[in-house]
């Protein structure tokens, strides 16, 4: 077996920069061939969800890294439920390793890695990408990110650059590790621990809702300003009206307005993306509610309104409320 150094290029990390060389080792195919290994690297360092270099080095491994073939150019998101690739997007030879990966064990943070990829090869043509996981295996990681895609044009080719950028994708919007209902990303996203919640049903610290009902409705459960409820109920105004006279007794000022009639109340409420609302009335608050509209999908704007018109001879409702589900929501949960 016979070793080649063959490329070496400077990299910037933070305000370090090292010289970083590669080794690429013959297999020995053929008669006079000495075929080398395709190396796949970063041309910077891959930070996580918070921005930072992720660590790892040779000597303690960090963050697991796959190149994934990518046929005709297409990357799949991993499996909602597993967070393993689709099975379109399957590992190459050779085409795992992790943050540091043959990196020199003296750069603890730099957020390189360099794959080699034999045994074959890819073949000329073929496309393929980069994914860098939060953890050292798929079940513990909660973040991901994806290269764009790369193809290898020749079979001298012996260095393709994958940037992976920061790992802000979320790997399994399932994965719920402690059972409590609440997904790992989400606890992690706003409490910085898969299982930073010991009772997803009991009120948040100066809160007035649950974590659960924080999660479900798609509010902050960190702000507690941030609540899911109907936030406001006007009258809506038709065309018809009444005019009349008026004079101000002080000022010796006079004019005629118009007295619009209320042909119903307009209510607004926060809503988020991918939930659905239902809106229910009551007039009697002890006889119960009645359902109103279902199924309004959340609007754009972050905030849904509904207008309720008044039918002659009804009685017009004196409470409202609205409930929110989210159908995407493994738990198929709905909160009032």
């Amino acid at each position: 077996m016979r070793s080649h150094w063959i490329s070496k290029k400077s990299f910037r990390v933070g305000m370090l920069t090292v010289a970083c060389s590669l080794m690429l080792v013959s297999l020995g195919y053929g008669q006079g061939r000495i075929p080398t290994p395709l190396y796949v690297m970063p041309s910077e360092g891959v930070t996580d969800m918070n921005g930072m270099l992720m660590p790892g080095n040779a000597n303690a491994l960090g963050g697991l890294v796959q190149v994934l073939e990518a046929p005709n150019g297409v990357i799949y998101p991993p499996d909602p439920f597993t967070g393993h690739p689709n099975a379109t997007n399957t590992v190459l030879p050779n085409g795992e390793s992790f943050i540091g990966g043959r990196i020199s064990p003296s750069l603890d943070y730099s957020g390189l890695f360099a794959v080699s990829l034999h045994g074959p090869r890819p073949s000329v043509d073929q496309h393929f990408f980069v994914r860098v996981y939060s953890g050292s295996t798929i079940e513990e990681s909660i973040f991901y990110a994806d290269s764009e895609v790369l193809v290898s044009t020749s079979d001298s080719t012996t260095l393709l650059y994958a940037d992976v950028g920061r790992l802000t994708n979320i790997v399994s919007l399932a994965r719920d590790t402690d059972g409590d209902g609440l997904p790992d990303w989400w606890e992690f996203q706003y409490f910085g621990e898969i299982d930073a919640i010991d009772d997803p049903d009991a009120l948040l610290p100066g809160h007035r809702m649950t974590a659960r009902e924080a999660y479900i409705a798609g509010t902050d459960p960190t702000d507690i300003d941030d609540i899911f409820m109907i936030t406001s109920v006007e009258p809506h105004f038709g065309t018809n009206y009444v005019e009349y006279m008026w004079t101000d007794e002080d000022t010796g000022m006079s004019g005629t307005s118009r007295l619009y009639e209320i042909t119903g109340q307009v209510l607004s409420w926060p809503s988020a993306e991918g939930r659905e609302y239902d809106v229910e009335y009551a007039t009697n608050i002890l006889t119960g509610f009645s359902t109103l509209v279902e199924g309004l999908p959340a609007h754009e704007s972050r905030v849904n309104t509904y207008t309720n018109f008044f039918e002659e001879g009804v009685t017009v409702p004196k409470f409202y409320r609205a409930r929110v589900g989210w159908p995407d929501d493994p738990l198929q949960q709905t909160l009032d």
